[in-house]
Parts: structure tokens; sequence; C-alpha cells
């Protein structure tokens, strides 16, 4: 199953590009679905039901079969030698310090930004914000620096807005919570940490494209200039 997971998140890497080229960013950003969408089908039991089979004795079969894979899990775990028991130790540790340390360093993130003030059109302001961002998983908060208003233009503002918002409207830190929790599962391998890199930079090319497509063609350069 690991090794299913690596070989996907490979495949991903190589075909975003050219998927990129040819049905735009937002079809590149969509494929990594299938680096957990792998996970879960190897983890399904093979179709036994008959054609014709309702949806609940299908969803029935499936919970029966979780039972016992988790029966089998935990008499599995019972009769572990002592090189089996010592990883799964050392991988249990591993995961719970990695959710530890990213649950530490989010909320010093949060921390840094100070005494945060809403604003009238529902954004945050705040001394401490560098630069536009959302913060949250499942209620994002769109955090912007004390100077927007003097640090950008009329048009910027409206394209930096747009470009955050179009993130919170695509679930994109519900995605990035859901890595992060990924990581801390696979936190020893290095291929998870290259590929989630990559997954939020098509996820910005992603939000550019969609932000690109409303904005029209006379206004892309100056979306650019003001992503720049």
């Amino acid at each position: 199953n690991s090794a299913a997971k690596v070989v996907t998140a490979l495949l991903v890497t190589l075909a975003r590009a050219p998927l990129r080229g040819m049905l735009g960013a937002r079809a590149a950003y969509w494929l990594w679905v299938s680096v957990p969408a792998s996970a879960i089908a190897l983890m399904l039991p093979a179709g036994s039901q008959p054609a014709g089979t309702t949806a609940r004795a299908a969803a029935q079969d499936v919970f029966s079969w979780l039972l016992t894979r988790l029966d089998t899990l935990l008499a599995a775990t019972q009769g572990l030698g002592p090189w089996a028991a010592g990883t799964l130790a050392v991988w249990a540790m591993g995961a719970v310090t990695a959710a530890v340390l990213m649950i530490l360093r989010q909320r010093a993130f949060v921390r840094s930004f100070g005494s945060l003030v809403r604003a009238p059109d529902g954004t945050w302001r705040s001394e401490g914000v560098a630069e536009p961002m959302l913060v949250g998983a499942l209620r994002p908060r769109l955090l912007l620096p004390s100077d927007f208003e003097r640090r950008y233009t009329g048009e910027e503002r409206e394209f930096v807005l747009a470009h955050e918002r179009a993130h919170m409207h695509r679930g994109d830190t519900v995605v990035n919570a859901v890595g992060a929790a990924w990581l801390c599962v696979f936190w020893f391998n290095p291929v998870m940490f290259w590929a989630l890199s990559l997954l939020r930079f098509d996820q910005d090319l992603a939000c550019d494209a969609a932000v690109l497509a409303a904005a029209g063609k006379g206004r892309r350069g100056r979306y650019a200039g003001a992503l720049l």
C-alpha cells in the first residue's frame, strides 16, 4: 500500500505538467486526488456482490469488511514480534510528534498576527500580517495587512481579494489541512513532502486560472502584475 502511494505520487508529478498544457492548471490540480484515492482503493474489498445489488447492501458489505479488517489488525498487533512492535512504536511516536509540532507551529503562527480587527467587508486586518492570506481550515478568515489600501491600487486590491476568495470557495484550506494530516501519517516518506509542495504550487496555479477566467483577456497582464 505504501509503495502504491509513492508510485502514484511519482506518476502525478510526471503527468501534471503535460496535463496542465493540454487541459489547464485546474485539471492538473485535480490530478492529485488520485494519490489518496489509490490508498483508499487498495484497502477496499474486491467486488463480490452480483449485478443489481442495491447501494445499501453494498454499503453494508463495505462496513462488514471494515469491521473484519479492524479485528484482524487488533489481533495482529497482539502477536507482533519485538522488531515489528518496535517499528510500529517508532512510527506512532513519529506521527504523534509530527502532529504536535505542526499544531504548535500553527498556533505560534496565528499568535504572531497580534490583535485582529474585523473590517466592514468581512476581512480581518492586523499589523502583524505581512501579506494577504487565508487562515483556518473549516472556517477560514481572510487576513490583510493594516496598510492594505495604501500598499495596493484599487484594481490590485480587487485582484488580490479575488485570488484569496477563490482559494476559499474552492476549499483549498481543507485540502491543505488534509495534506498536513497526510504528512503526519507518512512523516518517514520524503516523497510525500515533495509531492505536497508540488500540490500547493498546482493549487495556486489553479486558483490563478479561475481568477483569470473571470477577469477577461484585457486584464490578465495587470492581474499578473498585482500578484508579483
